[in-house]
């Protein structure tokens, strides 16, 4: 039998923190943490996160749980939830990549380098996140949809798998040297 467990998970990218008080929905969002009490109001994620150019290439990222909530509780609690409080103010250090959007077709041939999307290579940063969380041995890949970047399969240890749907997206850019995003995801697990 299937458990389906619908998941928000707000994840937001903020590189080049200066401090300053942010303009924007999201920049706001960021400076009322940890007090959310509903998801932030965003569109229907469609096509891929596009990122700033600066960004391209390879990174090395030191991630913080600061909060563990589940705010369906206690009708619903995603597996795992109580283990990960052993994450909570621990760094979690993984490598990420960001590179141009590969096109595939006709258009693609005729396309510069410069005109180039940056996106994640999901593929590559799903398998080092999941690792860096989970250990090497639980996770034994991760595939993204070659239709719909949005969507993610992450094959576990025991013929398990998660699936992870982006369904909407916010962005924003207070400056050529800051980006913020957030992401909102369903999550199935199998």
């Amino acid at each position: 039998m299937k458990k389906v467990i619908w998941g928000f998970c707000l994840v937001l990218a903020l590189l080049v923190w200066s401090g300053d008080a942010r303009a924007g929905v999201l920049g706001d969002r960021l400076s009322s943490f940890p007090n959310w009490d509903s998801k932030p109001s965003i569109a229907v994620a469609k096509g891929d996160l596009v990122y700033p150019d600066w960004m391209a290439g390879n990174w090395d990222v030191a991630s913080t749980l600061v909060d563990l909530a589940a705010p369906l509780a206690p009708k619903i609690i995603t597996p795992g939830f109580e283990g990960n409080r052993r994450y909570l103010q621990q760094p979690i250090l993984f490598k990420v990549r960001f590179q141009p959007e590969t096109n595939i077709g006709f258009i693609s041939n005729y396309t510069s380098k410069k005109a180039q999307k940056i996106v994640a290579d999901r593929t590559f940063n799903g398998l080092n996140i999941a690792k860096a969380y989970l250990g090497d041995r639980a996770v034994l890949s991760v595939k993204v949809d070659p239709h719909n970047p949005n969507r993610q399969i992450t094959v576990l240890k025991g013929e398990k798998q998660l699936v992870s749907i982006v369904t909407g997206r916010g962005i924003e850019t207070p400056n050529p040297r800051e980006f913020v995003s957030t992401e909102i995801s369903q999550q199935v697990f199998r």
